[in-house]
């Protein structure tokens, strides 16, 4: 059975790689993740949605860093395998037994 919005948080927080950032809003949750990339001047910043029920990738973005750019590839991200990584580590704290991950 999925968590509810407190429990979500809560489970959250015993990852091991935690969240950046995390806020609750009225009906929902955001969690902000920034991973590196092979290169070191890029990480992907993945934003994911969770309701209550589902698991959603909300963004994707590239960010380099130096000089400092930003590109939004959340319409790219299938089968990426560092978005997916993060995506299976929160379903698995959440308790979502389906693979949920589609933009909304």
């Amino acid at each position: 059975m999925p968590l509810n919005l407190d429990e979500a948080r809560a489970a959250l927080r015993r990852l091991t790689k935690k969240p950046a950032h995390a806020r609750v809003f009225k009906n929902y949750l955001m969690l902000w993740f920034f991973e590196p990339t092979t290169e070191p001047n890029v990480e992907y910043e993945i934003i994911l949605r969770y309701d209550g029920k589902e698991l959603t990738v909300a963004r994707v973005q590239i960010v380099r860093i130096e000089p400092i750019a930003v590109t939004d590839v959340t319409k790219h991200r299938t089968q990426n395998p560092i978005v997916e990584s993060v995506a299976r580590r929160v379903r698995g704290a959440l308790l979502l037994t389906h693979p949920r991950t589609d933009e909304r």
